[in-house]
């Protein structure tokens, strides 16, 4: 990592600190002392390269921790409060419906992971030459349709790949269908039905359509666990970051890639050639 800056080589420790120790107290001052800032200075350096509050992050860490815990097991609240360094089990439940908008008990038997973020990590990505911290949310969404064109395109790995060019033309095409519509756009990449050339199956549509065109298919997408991170930059480097999110983060995480549908969700505003347009890509997960 000698080519990063050395900012970002100190945060990627700090956070490195904070996911070892997530279950201990740790103050602003406590992490101030692991770097060599004070702590307003630590507080500013953090901000500015994750753009996120360093006490609401640790916060949300162990709050995420903690809902995974209690999905997966049988722990009582309180000991789960306990567990990550809270006074007590009121002090808990407050800060978890106020982040989760549910108390613990009404969380567990709901069983839908929403509102859970992973540990934030460092995009390193030579390709697109992107160094940046980065933060992949674990949700549970529900089953969708996805009305639009469909049409096969080659995966990501193959030499030569056509997606590059196929993907903007089956964009246009439904378009051309719903000039209008620019709410729900969704690509769809179906990786459970794999043709025997390699080739992928491919929707670009949207599910909030009204009234559908006759002429175009409609997806039906199950309920499904994913992984979902954030591009930025123009489409085209898009790949970039999904090879970055299965080579680089999902080996490290505690989650594993199955095949489905994978998403791509696009915002009313998305301007595809914009270096500062974002979009999210949603990868089918499950817990090892």
């Amino acid at each position: 990592m000698s080519h990063l800056s050395p900012q970002l080589i100190r945060i990627n420790k700090l956070l490195a600190y904070i996911h070892q120790n997530i279950e201990q107290s740790m103050s602003v001052h406590d992490l101030a002392a692991q770097s060599c800032w004070s702590r307003w200075q630590l507080q500013r350096v953090f901000q500015e390269l994750t753009a996120k509050n360093l006490a609401k992050y640790v916060r949300e860490q162990k709050l995420s921790r903690a809902a995974e815990q209690l999905l997966d097991g049988n722990a009582r609240v309180t000991d789960i409060a306990l567990q990550y360094g809270f006074s007590s089990e009121v002090s808990f439940s407050r800060a978890f419906k106020q982040h989760f908008g549910l108390a613990p008990g009404a969380y567990k038997r709901r069983g839908e992971r929403l509102g859970i973020s992973a540990p934030m990590v460092l995009m390193d990505n030579y390709r697109t030459k992107t160094q940046r911290m980065i933060e992949v949310r674990i949700e549970s969404r529900p089953a969708l349709k996805v009305w639009g064109i469909a049409g096969t395109i080659d995966n990501l790995y193959t030499p030569q790949a056509d997606f590059k060019l196929k993907v903007p033309a089956l964009w246009q095409c439904f378009h051309q269908f719903h000039p209008e519509q620019r709410e729900g756009l969704t690509g769809v990449v179906d990786t459970l039905n794999i043709h025997s050339s390699g080739k992928l199956n491919y929707l670009a549509g949207s599910q909030d359509l009204k009234q559908p065109n006759q002429q175009l298919q409609c997806w039906q997408v199950p309920e499904q666990l994913y992984a979902i991170v954030s591009h930025q930059g123009v489409i085209q480097d898009l790949a970039a970051t999904i090879d970055w999110f299965i080579h680089q983060w999902l080996p490290e995480s505690q989650y594993q890639g199955v095949d489905g549908y994978e998403l791509e969700r696009y915002p009313s505003n998305y301007l595809p050639q914009s270096p500062s347009a974002t979009m999210e890509y949603f990868l089918p997960i499950q817990k090892r």
